[in-house]
């Protein structure tokens, strides 16, 4: 039979049909799916009115600002700056209004802070859940993309340059304690057995030099909460975090750097080390229990450019080019034999 004899009143009761028979199966294959019970939970409704940013945080901002530096690990203007900057990457585009700027960074900040949990922050903030997001010590490092990385030359620093002072490039270096072996990009300590007056002195630096990298991490501990304590999430999430916290301390690091040193409070003088009387920072009253030594990582046994290296470092620290960069310590030169 030749359809289009039928007429056009028949190809569209043909084509009306299969409109229908496409919506009852798209339809059934809805009614399939997991309903959601609110499109706003109750408890989450009154925000404005019952919330915590909208009560307490709002109130501190205006009213209490050393409580909100506490709370927050900022000072409010601080904090503002901060909002302005990461607005243009919070926007959403949502059939409901979206939560504002202030509120996800103060959630945010509030988790990274305190350490808090993603279902404290849901219940007092009244948002919903989704707002706030065994190896041994050488098998850990052997498996690293930073390890990885610096045996197959693929970090991408700096190219060598010579030591101040001196004409001979020398390549960037990384600085690790006894745990480390010694290679062409990590210099570690001399054993402490027979050291000679300038092996002490190379082991001085090459200490000094890991205190102050020890006390970035330490103050970094010490103001964000969410690094003592076990962190469940996905690695995604894992690694996002981390880069927030550096992002964060480096902000509130630099905003300080401008002020007089007893007028810091994100890392006043007494909260790091100090070369006085080998003095120890605060922040170790409060991270160090979070920051362990690693035990010996593998072999120690180092091919002749390594050690090369760390002699010519070790030359260089104990010559006059050195001693210009470390002029106070130049008597230890001479203090070491006694």
């Amino acid at each position: 039979m030749n359809l289009w004899k039928l007429g056009f009143p028949f190809m569209f009761l043909i084509a009306m049909h299969c409109n229908l028979v496409t919506k009852y199966v798209m339809y059934k294959a809805w009614k399939r799916l997991p309903r959601r019970r609110w499109w706003v939970r109750p408890v989450n409704r009154p925000r404005v009115a019952r919330g915590f940013y909208d009560n307490l945080v709002n109130e501190l901002l205006t009213e209490d600002h050393e409580e909100f530096f506490e709370l927050f690990r900022m000072w409010p203007q601080q904090f503002e700056l901060l909002v302005v900057l990461v607005h243009p990457y919070l926007k959403k585009n949502s059939l409901r209004t979206p939560l504002p700027t202030k509120l996800r960074v103060a959630v945010t900040l509030l988790f990274l802070a305190q350490g808090s949990t993603a279902k404290l922050n849901h219940v007092g903030f009244r948002i919903g859940r989704s707002t706030p997001q065994s190896s041994n010590d050488g098998g850990v490092w052997a498996n690293t993309d930073l390890a990885y990385d610096q045996e197959n030359n693929a970090m991408n620093l700096p190219d060598a340059e010579p030591l101040s002072g001196l004409n001979m490039p020398f390549p960037y270096v990384f600085v690790g304690d006894e745990a480390f072996p010694l290679t062409r990009y990590m210099m570690r300590p001399y054993p402490r057995r027979d050291l000679t007056d300038e092996k002490r002195i190379y082991n001085y630096r090459l200490s000094r030099a890991r205190r102050t990298i020890e006390n970035a991490f330490g103050i970094l501990c010490a103001r964000w909460q969410i690094l003592q304590k076990p962190v469940s999430m996905p690695s995604a999430n894992l690694e996002s975090t981390f880069q927030a916290l550096v992002c964060l301390h480096n902000f509130l690091m630099m905003a300080e750097e401008m002020k007089n040193p007893v007028d810091r409070m994100y890392a006043p003088p007494d909260f790091v080390d100090s070369e006085q009387d080998n003095g120890t920072g605060r922040w170790r009253n409060t991270a160090a229990p979070y920051i362990t030594a690693l035990g010996r990582i593998g072999g120690n046994r180092s091919n002749h450019l390594a050690m090369g290296l760390r002699e010519y470092l070790q030359h260089y620290f104990d010559s006059p080019a050195g001693y210009e960069q470390c002029p106070f310590k130049l008597k230890l030169r001479y203090e070491v034999s006694t």
